[in-house]
């Protein structure tokens, strides 16, 4: 008799616990659609997690240090307006590749920042100064992603008219800064993936 109260409730006990796993697989599941649903929604590219994990796992290749990075500008940078400390924005002007392989296209965001700005008269009747830049490039924008970087530092020197921007190589005024280029070499090696347009 006590055999058999010892059996059904074994079987009883197993039966709870075979229906409690299944409503934990059919809860997890549910959540899983939930959250996938939730996440595809809140992109406004309607890229998924799924994606964004294979973003991230796309194979890496190193830039080497002494790599030139050329970019043009795409604000003014004013002697007086300016100061140490100040980012800036600029784009790139070529794609920057390790081989045939392209890690980022040109027109490729960076930010820099200027570490020195100064101005001082050069000519009695102060008409025209003196303007000292000298900057870095600190990170590079590509598919949505920021990635760090290090360059030597760029000094920029050169006369203009006091309430003049800085000018280009041919020494010619700028109007608003934004045609300016500049030439950077990484200082520290630079890991990126290799680059894929998106579809």
């Amino acid at each position: 008799m006590l055999k058999g109260l010892d059996e059904m409730k074994a079987s009883r006990i197993n039966n709870a616990v075979g229906i409690a796993a299944m409503l934990s697989l059919v809860g997890f599941a549910w959540l899983d659609h939930t959250v996938s649903v939730e996440l595809a929604e809140s992109e406004p590219d309607g890229q998924t997690f799924l994606s964004m994990l294979a973003a991230w796992n796309k194979p890496m290749l190193a830039v080497p240090a002494g790599t030139k990075l050329s970019i043009q500008m795409e604000q003014a940078i004013h002697a007086d307006g300016s100061a140490a400390g100040q980012t800036f924005a600029a784009v790139l002007l070529e794609p920057l590749m390790v081989g045939q392989q392209t890690l980022a296209p040109a027109g490729s965001r960076v930010q820099g920042l200027l570490t020195e700005v100064t101005a001082e008269p050069a000519d009695t009747n102060g008409n025209f100064q003196k303007a000292r830049l000298r900057m870095v490039v600190r990170k590079l924008f590509v598919d949505g992603r920021e990635y760090i970087l290090t360059t030597l530092p760029l000094l920029s020197e050169t006369v203009v008219p006091k309430t003049g921007f800085i000018r280009t190589a041919n020494n010619a005024p700028l109007e608003n800064g934004m045609d300016t280029r500049f030439i950077f070499t990484l200082s520290d090696p630079l890991e990126l993936p290799v680059y894929k347009r998106s579809s």
